[in-house]
């Protein structure tokens, strides 16, 4: 039976990793990004199946133009991987606007609804499918300062996860969250060195998370023996949240 895996936030640091490490296991990879894409044309030259798509999730126009592209391409997507964020800062909640907290919401939330709104529904008709959406260990325990508007578009996706998962459950349809710790890549980067440094030495492991420590998690729930596992919020924090 064909199966072709769908990721959003394709050219961030995740979906590069988990498009080299699943691409083999899918008869096509759809992959999107908004304004970077040189890694993903060159994983191009190596996996033929890769297909690449562009859409600026904060625009409703764009984001509905993205589905239709991948729907046209008249392919079964069964698998879903999620993982794009407007850049993260450390902001006070006085000095936030709606703007912002719309940013966010936009890129993570309504992404992830019109996508599914597309897709699931196909999913249901075939009995079979699996989505798996990367959060944040700040879902989990006590939340750090300056973050509200990260912080409300997470919560926000991890209630709508969960509720899908109930919901389609009894398609056979599983939907599973990954909660990772910091992770030092790119998305980072706008946070300062000593920030990252401290969290990094009061880790129980003695540094912060690497994408080769989420993505065999994911690829567990995508293509794994998960079948059973659904609405699970899976934390990967190196001990530092328990």
């Amino acid at each position: 039976m064909e199966r072709d895996l769908l990721v959003l936030g394709g050219s961030s640091a995740v979906g590069i990793a988990a498009i080299k490490r699943m691409a083999n296991q899918f008869d096509t990879v759809f992959a999107h990004y908004h304004s970077s894409k040189e890694e993903l044309e060159q994983l191009q030259q190596d996996i033929p199946n890769l297909r690449l798509f562009s859409a600026d999730f904060t625009d409703m126009e764009s984001t509905q133009r993205f589905v239709h592209d991948v729907e046209a391409a008249d392919r079964p997507v069964t698998h879903i991987l999620h993982c794009p964020s407007a850049r993260l800062r450390t902001v006070r909640f006085s000095s936030l606007s709606w703007e912002n907290y719309e940013q966010m919401l936009q890129t993570q939330l309504r992404s992830f609804v019109v996508v599914l709104q597309t897709f699931l529904p196909k999913m249901a008709k075939r009995r079979e499918g699996r989505v798996a959406a990367v959060l944040s260990s700040a879902t989990v325990g006590t939340p750090p300062s300056f973050m509200n508007d990260y912080l409300a578009a997470k919560y926000a996706l991890l209630g709508c996860l969960r509720g899908l998962a109930v919901e389609y459950a009894p398609k056979n349809i599983q939907i599973n969250a990954v909660s990772p710790s910091m992770m030092e890549t790119k998305f980072v980067g706008s946070l300062s060195h000593l920030m990252v440094e401290k969290n990094a030495a009061e880790n129980p492991l003695g540094r912060n998370a690497s994408v080769n420590d989420v993505v065999p998690l994911l690829e567990y729930l995508l293509l794994g023996e998960s079948g059973f596992v659904t609405g699970q919020n899976f934390l990967v924090s190196g001990g530092s949240l328990i």
